[in-house]
């Protein structure tokens, strides 16, 4: 069912996690996919970004994968 709301970073928690046990070595573009394929976003979600060639929904997987050494709250560690 596609998902029309903003996704944040947290409301990806549960699909990162489990395609990160599914697929452990997988890399930014991989996850981007699957996590295209898990979640159909949609709306907001599609919005290009301003100067980028991708989507509201990129930037949000971009931002876990460059987060994950840099602070304690991240779910990737």
């Amino acid at each position: 069912m596609p998902n029309y709301g903003k996704i944040g970073e947290r409301d990806l928690d549960f699909i990162v996690l489990y395609i990160l046990d599914k697929h452990p070595n997988i890399d930014t573009s991989q996850l981007k996919n699957y996590i295209w394929h898990y979640t159909e976003p949609g709306g907001v979600n599609l919005a290009p970004l301003v100067d980028r060639n991708d989507m509201a929904i990129d930037q949000i997987v971009r931002n876990i994968i460059s987060h994950r050494n840099d602070s304690t709250n991240n779910i990737i560690e």
